[in-house]
């Protein structure tokens, strides 16, 4: 019995680190003009890739205009839709499901001694701080670099980022969690770093079939992400049902045009449990487990 307990204390502490770090984990890029592309690589212990391609659509919320830019983690592989978007000197992302939705992930022209605090879901609150600028040479340029330290209240987060000038995001380095170094990028047509990151966009390419992705975490603690994919303008239902097929939350019910969408599930006051998703779409009805852990 000691043994269980010392075993789900652990399971249960590492649940919230992956839930805390994740929060942190690749916020944004930058610069955001239409067709840039990046291409991480993971050398820490989670591995995989992510790519982040800034699409030609745009939304306007409030009174900032944000880029629609699509995300591919090859590990799941998943595709998300982000709001990324700049405004009086910093870089933002709008998450549809946080009360303070605005997240500033990046000061640009920042200097050593400049920071900034970041309020997420539930009680997470960041702090952002510029530690150490230096030039780094890459890919046959000189580029000035900042290094952003990011920690939380309790200290359970230390990440350190390196931004470059131009280039964006160099490496994101999570301690004991993950490692992201930029393996190349496309900005403003010219290339950088690996040659045959320029093709990564075929990632994008559409999908011939509807296609509803696990969730994202899984568990989850209170929130999860749920992606689908729609190669057809249809009406789209995408509803969260219990284990004894009552309905928890309806997350769609509307007309979508093509594309990929993630929708927001958000566990607040739900028990822990095995929750079921279900996509109804025209004929096609796919429905797949996650699982809330408190």
């Amino acid at each position: 019995m000691i043994k269980f307990l010392i075993n789900f204390i652990v399971f249960l502490c590492y649940m919230f680190s992956y839930y805390t770090y994740a929060q942190v984990y690749m916020r944004g890029v930058a610069p955001l003009e239409p067709g840039n592309l990046w291409k991480y690589y993971d050398i820490g212990w989670l591995g995989g890739e992510i790519t982040f391609y800034v699409t030609d659509s745009v939304k306007t919320i409030g009174n900032i205009t944000y880029n629609i830019v699509e995300t591919y983690e090859d590990k799941y592989p998943i595709r998300f839709k982000n709001y990324l978007g700049f405004f009086s000197n910093y870089y933002l992302r709008f998450d549809t499901y946080a009360e303070d939705n605005v997240h500033k992930y990046y000061k640009k022209n920042s200097q050593i001694g400049d920071s900034w605090i970041q309020k997420l879901p539930g009680f997470f609150t960041f702090y952002y701080s510029v530690i150490d600028t230096f030039t780094i040479n890459a890919w046959g340029k000189t580029l000035f670099s900042r290094v952003i330290k990011i920690t939380d209240y309790s200290l359970l987060v230390e990440v350190y980022q390196v931004w470059a000038d131009s280039i964006g995001l160099m490496e994101e380095n999570s301690i004991g969690q993950y490692h992201m170094v930029l393996r190349g990028c496309v900005i403003n047509g010219v290339v950088y770093g690996d040659t045959t990151t320029v093709n990564v966009k075929g990632d994008f390419e559409l999908l011939r079939t509807y296609t509803l992705f696990q969730n994202h975490p899984n568990p989850f603690n209170p929130i999860t992400r749920i992606t689908f994919y729609l190669p057809f303008g249809s009406d789209v239902s995408l509803k969260v049902y219990n284990l004894f097929g009552e309905e928890a939350r309806m997350l769609v019910n509307e007309y979508r045009s093509a594309g990929s969408y993630t929708e927001i599930f958000n566990g607040q006051g739900f028990p822990s449990g095995v929750y079921v998703y279900i996509l109804k779409v025209d004929s096609y009805i796919q429905a797949k487990k996650m699982i809330l852990l408190k």
